[in-house]
């Protein structure tokens, strides 16, 4: 599993280390908490249930993750069987997991 570091300055980049570097890191986070990361460390292959964090609806979506970039996200949005790329903290900023249907294939191998 990718160990999440949170850097200021120039990223150091190693083998299993996932970046995220904090704009605000020099002015501080104004009392709010640091962002929420739950996307990055999901293995290929899970399928996951969320719901829109401004929603009322009691509809929620599935998501499946298909594939990791050095930043990015792939997810395969299981509504309507397409592939999109997704900023893991700007996701994790609008959704709220709900529900891990299935680990992906790194977990299963432990």
């Amino acid at each position: 599993m990718n160990k999440i570091v949170n850097i200021k300055e120039k990223p150091a980049f190693e083998e299993g280390v996932r970046v995220i570097t904090n704009p605000n890191a020099d002015i501080g986070l104004g009392g709010k908490e640091p962002p929420e990361d739950w996307l990055s460390p999901m293995t290929k292959g899970t399928r996951f249930l969320v719901r829109p964090k401004k929603s009322t609806s009691w509809i929620l979506y599935e998501f499946e993750v298909w594939e990791h970039s050095k930043y990015n996200v792939q997810l395969l949005d299981l509504e309507v069987d397409k592939f999109d790329w997704a900023h893991p903290i700007d996701f994790c900023d609008n959704f709220k997991l709900e529900e891990i249907i299935k680990f992906g294939e790194e977990e299963t191998n432990e």
